[in-house]
């Protein structure tokens, strides 16, 4: 890890295999909240995801990685009308 190229490159394959797992782990395991008057609310682990990558990245690679991996999991769930503010 002492070349900077070689970092760099790191970031952005971390970076994008935490887009995915954020994606993945947010649309297919979702675990239903009843909560009064909000309708399907619902939390998953990846928000875990998020806080891993936060830990691991930190910085922008995780805020990017977060913030696309959430917005592509509202797209595939259909929930696209949420997509750009959780972008």
């Amino acid at each position: 890890m002492k070349n900077i190229k070689n970092v760099k490159t790191l970031k952005l394959v971390l970076g994008a295999l935490f887009t995915a797992l954020t994606a993945l782990f947010t649309f297919i395991i979702p675990i239903k909240v009843p909560l009064p008057g909000a309708g399907a609310a619902y939390i998953h682990p990846g928000d875990c995801v998020i806080f891993v990558s936060a830990y691991i990245l930190g910085g922008p690679w995780a805020i990017l990685a977060s913030a696309i991996g959430s917005g592509l999991a509202d797209i595939i769930v259909g929930a696209a009308v949420y997509a750009p503010a959780v972008i």
